[in-house]
């Protein structure tokens, strides 16, 4: 099991659950305080904590995590203070919506604050895909399939950049894509697709299904060589918007 945590950025979602709107700053402190006491619940037999925003007084979670120390805890985010905190408190950095240029940099930045813990920290980014014959229908089908009133809430949510740098085009263009991730030092890559035929399609043509079920493991297609160590985790909800390929990089 892994975590991922991140600060929030849709004002909508807070407002939702009645839940104080912060500037960046706030957010960001409240994050730092829920990754310290998340860590300790899960490491230490009770614990008691005090600051701005949570106040524990021997508090115990049980059972405890199998995973030692702790299950890895990744932050999400692309600003400079959320780079920072995953660098102090995290087991890797999330960043969402980056061509490979861009991803290389934000990793190069994020590489000299480290020190020792370097090795095996996790550096990962999500994207949207959309397929198509080849990149002009993959575009012509993304503007036909989102309708004007969801195009209405992907700019409120201040997701039209991540659309804008998607994967996309045929199963090889995907691919090569992928790689040109891979190659840029991305350890795990969320591909979130906007078609459910899409995932289909990913799973059959790119990663081919082992076993059935809506929760599957998918084995390595053989054009992918060492591109993937693990395999890819499918998993279906039943909506397009949740539907998933989680690929874990191989890294030398």
């Amino acid at each position: 099991m892994d975590l991922t945590v991140g600060a929030g950025w849709f004002e909508r979602e807070f407002k939702a659950f009645d839940l104080p709107w912060e500037n960046h700053k706030g957010r960001l402190e409240r994050e730092r305080e829920a990754v310290q006491i998340i860590r300790s619940l899960w490491s230490e037999p009770r614990v008691s904590f005090e600051g701005k925003y949570y106040r524990l007084e021997n508090a115990e979670v049980t059972p405890k995590p199998l995973q030692k120390p702790t299950p890895p805890i990744w932050i999400g985010g692309d600003s400079k203070p959320s780079m920072e905190l995953a660098a102090e408190l995290g087991d890797g950095w999330l960043v969402h919506g980056h061509q490979p240029h861009e991803i290389e940099r934000m990793f190069q930045s994020i590489r000299p604050m480290l020190g020792n813990k370097a090795e095996g920290f996790g550096m990962g980014s999500a994207a949207f895909v959309i397929m198509g014959s080849d990149l002009d229908a993959a575009t012509r089908k993304m503007k036909e399939m989102i309708s004007p009133d969801v195009w209405e809430r992907f700019q409120m949510a201040g997701i039209k950049f991540e659309l804008n740098n998607r994967v996309s085009g045929n199963p090889q263009q995907c691919l090569d894509k992928i790689k040109e991730y891979e190659k840029v030092g991305l350890t795990r890559f969320i591909l979130i697709f906007l078609d459910p035929e899409d995932a289909e399609w990913f799973a059959q043509e790119v990663l081919p299904p082992a076993g059935e079920g809506h929760d599957r493991w998918l084995e390595p297609a053989p054009e992918l060589g060492e591109l993937v160590d693990r395999g890819a985790g499918w998993r279906r909800q039943g909506h397009s918007f949740d539907q998933a390929v989680l690929l874990e990089l191989a890294q030398p």
